[in-house]
């Protein structure tokens, strides 16, 4: 967990949503991040009679409410937020841009899901390489038919490509180099070049070694639509893409074409550039892409250990 501290005073202002004399705090809810799940972590929390709570599922509720708010956790895009009156803010994924809140105290979460992220990323890449998901097709169609699985591919004759090596990076690296792989990597960073076996001296050369290339890397102006035609077409047309970081960072357009045309053996995306993910998009249809609800880090407790440390982290700025 990285903190990241402005000037910044944590004490309780006057425009509070009720009258009253509480802290006005706003969270971001999905799936697992209920507000049932919020209120039994929250609850105990010893400020917990001092805070007036709102919930919100999307960008429109989070618009109409974020203007009142000091406390605010959100995991998603906060662009278009007032952040007038934003104290502290919790951002619950990744690290957010820390610009826009240059008045504020800045957490984000990092290192709760990097082993299940690395874990994720070698059972798609087993799938991928051996296409796998062959077998569960022919199940489902009642098939037994042994000649379409002659070959077996050894994931530890694959060049693994990581751009990114930061917590995810690094568990991702770890778990691949123990199997017998051998690791590129590529960052802006060059502190971290001891975690991979080759550390690429460009972009364009990770994409011409991996054989499996990983995207781990957070989303920034510089890293949007980073995977478009161009660098797509450097890749071997036996490579596999794996995405576990931000959809925008593929240029989704570009990767269709790609995986249609036959120029990348597959795909596997765990997020994409809108997410839920229109049943409409054309992304469906390829056999050859494997599609996952961002659910790559989700593991046991690991949003009640993020909403946990939510907590602690709002103990302690309201103490100081």
């Amino acid at each position: 967990m990285k903190k990241i501290v402005y000037k910044a005073k944590s004490a309780f202002v006057s425009n509070n949503w009720d009258g009253l004399e509480k802290l006005n705090i706003l969270i971001e809810t999905n799936d697992y991040f209920t507000p049932v799940e919020w209120n039994k972590i929250l609850c105990k929390n010893k400020y917990y009679d001092q805070l007036e709570i709102k919930y919100f599922r999307n960008k429109y509720e989070g618009c109409k409410l974020v203007k009142n708010a000091e406390i605010l956790f959100s995991f998603g895009d906060n662009r278009y937020y007032d952040k007038t009156n934003i104290k502290m803010l919790y951002y619950g994924i990744s690290q957010p841009d820390i610009y826009d809140y240059a008045k504020s105290i800045v957490y984000y979460a990092k290192g709760f899901s990097s082993q299940a992220i690395a874990e994720y990323c070698l059972a798609y890449s087993l799938i991928m390489i051996n296409d796998y998901a062959k077998y569960f097709k022919h199940q489902c169609q009642k098939i037994w038919k042994q000649a379409e699985f002659k070959t077996s591919n050894a994931i530890a004759e694959k060049a693994i490509g990581i751009l990114g090596l930061g917590y995810n990076g690094r568990s991702i690296s770890k778990l691949f180099r123990q199997l017998g792989c051998k690791v590129y990597g590529y960052d802006i960073n060059k502190d971290n070049a001891n975690i991979v076996d080759v550390f690429c001296d460009s972009f364009e050369d990770l994409l011409k070694a991996s054989d499996i290339l990983i995207i781990s890397v957070n989303l920034t102006p510089d890293t949007k639509n980073m995977f478009n035609i161009n660098s797509l077409s450097l890749m071997k047309e036996s490579a596999v893409l794996i995405n576990v970081s931000r959809g925008g960072i593929v240029k989704e357009d570009d990767l269709f074409n790609v995986l249609k045309d036959k120029k990348l053996h597959g795909a596997v995306l765990d997020v994409t550039v809108d997410e839920p993910l229109s049943r409409y998009s054309k992304l469906w249809a390829l056999e050859n892409l494997i599609i996952t609800p961002h659910v790559s880090g989700n593991i046991n407790k690991y949003y009640t250990n993020v909403m946990n440390d939510f907590s602690r982290k709002l103990s302690h700025f309201i103490d100081n």
